[in-house]
């Protein structure tokens, strides 16, 4: 069965989830052109905004859903088909009255009806400026100072509070605490602790990965339990983002 991707009709079920508010809600921070994974509820209708655009027009691969596109309010809302016991994710490509244009992955589980919210993550101009003058060092240096410093202050770009835990090696626990996105440069702020009875050393060598352009390390020898933070510099996208 071929995707419905033309607004149609779904049915009074759409009238009655949108009247209530009756959705579990997640939030996408994207970027013009990204691309991100979301679920949607495999038996009920589930709803797609931008945050402060309104969502102009949508085209897809194919996919066994419905999809009406509410004008009126710059909304999506979508709905698998049938009853099947398994439903084959399907791509989206979003455009919003702005200008912007986002691709999701859509994928149908048994939950109850989802509110996805795209909010805007557009670089500033201020650091868009800034890293397209500076000399590329001067550029990453200035970061690396505001990193090691703990400065929100980061001259144009835009700083995002952070606390998960990255998978490293059995003797060490790994957490990102703050991000700074420009729309070249991201700079990740970690603190690493040394969870063994013994001394762990580290090596900047250690943290690299494809796209990354700097590395420091407040402490390279760790007595047991012992904390250092770790800042990382990398280009934008060369980890997905």
């Amino acid at each position: 069965m071929k995707s419905k991707l033309l607004p149609i009709l779904l049915s009074a079920v759409l009238v009655a989830f949108v009247a209530q508010g009756a959705f579990a809600q997640q939030v996408l921070r994207m970027k013009d052109g990204d691309t991100q994974g979301a679920r949607i509820a495999k038996h009920e209708v589930s709803r797609i905004a931008v945050d402060g655009a309104r969502i102009r027009s949508v085209v897809g691969s194919r996919g066994d859903f419905e999809i009406q596109v509410d004008r009126d309010i710059g909304q999506i809302f979508v709905r698998p088909l049938g009853d099947m016991p398994i439903v084959a994710p399907i791509n989206i490509f979003l455009t919003d009255d702005q200008g912007h244009t986002y691709s999701l992955i859509l994928t149908a589980e048994d939950v109850p009806g989802e509110s996805i919210l795209l909010v805007s993550k557009q670089p500033s101009k201020t650091a868009l400026e800034k890293e397209k003058n500076d000399p590329y060092q001067s550029e990453i240096k200035d970061l690396m100072v505001s990193m090691a410093t703990n400065n929100p202050d980061s001259q144009g770009y835009e700083v995002e509070e952070v606390a998960s835990r990255v998978p490293i090696w059995r003797e060490a626990d790994l957490r990102l605490e703050r991000v700074w996105r420009g729309d070249y440069l991201v700079g990740e702020r970690y603190t690493l602790v040394n969870v063994t009875d013994s001394e762990l050393r580290l090596d900047e060598q250690e943290f690299m990965r494809r796209g990354v352009l700097a590395i420091a390390i407040d402490n390279h020898a760790l007595l047991p339990h012992q904390a250092t933070g770790v800042y990382v510099i990398r280009e934008v996208n060369s980890d997905g983002q």
